[in-house]
């Protein structure tokens, strides 16, 4: 079914149609019994909605790696990167769901790092972390004054 609804949402022109896929693919994968596995199977799709030109399509997915972080944060590190680029986008509101997102995969990351017997590894985690943080603390001089209050919850 949620193979159907993302197909669905890229074959589909229209953003408001897209977003409704996009949300009822979410309505079934976030659910409480639905494994990580099964999320990571999709968890591609979703982070590659970060290039989409649509900026509604592109707050949905920051307001979904969010929600990934809080209900399968066995996930947060394969969502850095996304993360480090919606921090980056030209439009504010993805920024914010951005900086929402950051803030829940920091302590998952750090959670991460403290259970890594490879010390590489651990030190990729790190750089991750240290370019996220970097990415947020730009925004704290941000001219938009909700930008400026998230950056400065983080």
């Amino acid at each position: 079914k949620v193979v159907e609804l993302l197909q669905l949402a890229t074959s589909e022109r229209d953003t408001t149609q897209r977003l409704k896929h996009l949300l009822k693919s979410q309505e079934l994968l976030l659910k409480a019994d639905t494994l990580p596995e099964t999320v990571a199977t999709c968890l591609d799709f979703f982070l590659n909605l970060q290039a989409d030109p649509a900026a509604p399509i592109r707050r949905f997915a920051a307001y979904f790696l969010e929600h990934v972080l809080l209900f399968k944060p066995s996930l947060s590190l394969r969502c850095s990167v996304a993360i480090a680029s919606f921090l980056s986008d030209s439009d504010i509101l993805v920024k914010d769901l951005a900086l929402k997102a950051a803030s829940v995969h920091h302590g998952r990351a750090l959670y991460a790092i403290s259970k890594e017997q490879d010390a590489s590894e651990s030190q990729h985690v790190s750089e991750q972390l240290r370019r996220l943080q970097e990415k947020a603390r730009i925004l704290l001089y941000s001219d938009e004054p909700a930008l400026v209050a998230a950056a400065a919850r983080w």
